[in-house]
């Protein structure tokens, strides 16, 4: 429960608020907590997909397709964070392989 609320907390925050249009608690009080936790709750060991890969930052997009972060200059994300969908086993061989071809376009832009 200590994790939940201290994600709630930083959800909290303006800076994120701004991008979510989900409700940032549930309905009800601390006594529902923990049933809402273990209801709710579900385990993803293998993030992918938290820097949302697209042509335009005003569409909620971090990156392009070759992994260059949007606004800035010489700046790129080539890791599992870029992955729109995650595999459906371990994501290192993937994250292995993207990270290597955007690494080598990387070498062509400097």
């Amino acid at each position: 429960m200590e994790g939940y609320r201290r994600g709630l907390a930083v959800a909290g925050r303006p800076e994120i608020r701004r991008r979510c249009s989900a409700p940032l608690s549930p309905d009800g009080g601390a006594d529902e907590l923990p049933d809402l936790i273990r209801a709710e709750a579900y385990s993803l060991p293998h993030v992918v997909g938290t820097c949302s890969m697209g042509p335009r930052p005003d569409d909620g997009a971090v990156v392009d397709a070759p992994g260059r972060v949007h606004g800035t200059e010489r700046l790129s994300v080539v890791d599992a964070s870029i992955v729109p969908n995650g595999p459906s086993g371990f994501t290192h061989i993937p994250t292995v392989m993207l990270a290597e071809r955007l690494a080598e376009q990387l070498d062509t832009r400097l």
